[in-house]
Formats: C-alpha cells, structure tokens, sequence
C-alpha cells in the first residue's frame, strides 16, 4: 500500500494482522495481497482458504508471480567481471542465507 501510494511504509500497513478471527484475517490478508498481484489470472491463485489452509502450492505459485514481477533483488549486469560476479555471488548467499534463519 506505502508503495502504490507513494509513501514510507506504515505499520498501520499491518492492520490486518490484528484480527483475531482467523478465517476473517484469511480474508481481510486475501483482499490485500490481490493488489500486488501482477495479472488478473494470478489475483485468482489465492483463496482466503488457501491461506487460513496452508495450501503450500498455492501460496507458493502466487508468491512466485509476485516476486518476479517485484524482485527484491538488484538485477545483476551480466557484463561483470569475475571479481564482481564473485562479490555479486556472497551477497545473494547472504540474502538467502538470512532469509533462511528467520
């Protein structure tokens, strides 16, 4: 939402997340995430019960279309030279590496 509007991010973001029913906050968490769906075939991936499920499949393949149409990653000039690549290499571990200890 900060980014579509062009503001900081906001913890008030997160408001969804408050909600004690959980079948409500699959809901609530189901409208929110439509809006960074890339494509209209990719907005109808997800279900509310596919989140308060856990249905991996297909929570995986909406977070995949999402992530490669908005990359968290910087794009790697494919021009390196070995040292670069080499240092480009360390820090995409690293990512990984942290993303996998939370």
């Amino acid at each position: 939402k900060a980014d579509r509007d062009t503001k900081e991010f906001s913890d008030k973001d997160l408001w969804v997340l408050d909600e004690r029913d959980l079948d409500l906050r699959a809901v609530q968490l189901c409208s929110c995430l439509a809006e960074f769906a890339p494509t209209e075939r990719s907005r109808c991936l997800l279900s509310p019960q596919d989140i308060s499920a856990g249905n991996s499949p297909n929570l995986t393949s909406f977070l995949a279309s999402v992530f490669l149409h908005h990359p968290l990653l910087e794009a790697v000039p494919a021009t390196l030279t070995q040292p670069e690549a080499v240092e480009a290499y360390h820090s995409l571990c690293h990512v990984l590496t942290a993303m996998e200890d939370e």
